[in-house]
């Protein structure tokens, strides 16, 4: 069994007190426009807080390239300041962040993550990773399979299963026939529309 992962990740490059530009990567497959990714920012906190929501403009993707850079405006009077990355319209897509500490500091980046762990004859485990704080279980969050080199935003998985736990991290199970010597990839969803894909993992048997 061997494995190569992808993830998402949004990465601060230049912070003033009017302006942040940041960079981000995703998936590939991903339209961000047309899937309504976007990247907001929080102030006065480290880690998203989702009980707040969205309380800040967001900014767009302006193609459907899978990379790119943003330019949010604003008064970043306060810190440390958290900017998120959502693979689709809500706050329970948020699932990459980069937090800025201090003006002084280094970024800290935080990418989600998705790693099979396990695989059986009709079954495969995966265990997932997502920003502290966030209720996959809550936000519909769900696990799927696909044959093949990448997950699929538009071709329904060959197998999937709902996260049921309420905490950022955590591992989901899901029953599916495989044959050895194919390639197969599972994908983190992190919402209720398969479009939010946030990490993959990819399977070689």
């Amino acid at each position: 069994m061997s494995e190569l992962q992808t993830t998402t990740t949004v990465n601060v490059i230049q912070m003033s007190a009017d302006q942040i530009t940041a960079t981000y990567l995703t998936l590939p497959g991903n339209q961000p426009v047309a899937y309504g990714n976007f990247a907001t920012w929080w102030q006065g906190t480290q880690i998203v807080p989702w009980e707040q929501g969205i309380i800040n403009p967001t900014a767009t993707p302006s193609s459907n390239t899978q990379v790119g850079t943003l330019v949010m405006a604003g008064a970043f009077e306060i810190t440390p300041t958290i900017v998120g990355w959502g693979v689709g319209p809500g706050i329970e897509n948020v699932v990459a962040t980069c937090s800025l500490p201090s003006p002084n500091d280094q970024p800290v980046v935080f990418e989600p993550e998705l790693k099979i762990t396990a695989v059986t004859t009709d079954s495969v485990i995966c265990s997932y990773r997502m920003p502290v704080g966030c209720d996959p279980g809550g936000y519909g969050h769900s696990v799927g399979l696909w044959p093949g080199l990448v997950a699929r935003y538009t071709t329904p998985p060959i197998a999937m299963t709902s996260v049921t736990g309420n905490s950022s991290e955590g591992s989901a199970v899901m029953s599916a026939q495989l044959e050895r010597g194919a390639t197969y990839t599972a994908g983190y969803i992190a919402g209720r529309e398969q479009t939010c894909l946030a990490a993959t993992a990819r399977l070689a048997l």
